[in-house]
């Protein structure tokens, strides 16, 4: 082999492993930021489980919620009849 064919080979291997490192660098750049992702996902799944309401205390809640307006219908609809008959 000439030198020349030995200093294009060396440029070759010597370029290939410059692709080679970045695209390690990359692949580690990328396999850190899916970490990032999968804690903040866990975090995000503890702060949900916080916050949760059971599908139970959420219809009592609810039906106190209308009894209240149940009652407050009914005392307007006294008072509108209270109104239309002039307080008698």
């Amino acid at each position: 082999m000439t030198p020349l064919q030995v200093d294009a080979q060396a440029l070759l291997l010597g370029l290939l492993g410059m692709v080679c490192g970045l695209l390690v660098y990359w692949g580690t750049r990328l396999e850190q930021r899916v970490d990032e992702l999968k804690a903040r996902q866990c975090l995000l799944a503890e702060e949900m489980h916080k916050s949760y309401v059971p599908r139970e205390d959420c219809r009592e809640r609810t039906g106190q919620i209308l009894g209240g307006l149940e009652r407050a219908d009914e005392k307007l609809d006294r008072i509108a009849d209270a109104i239309r008959t002039g307080g008698r």
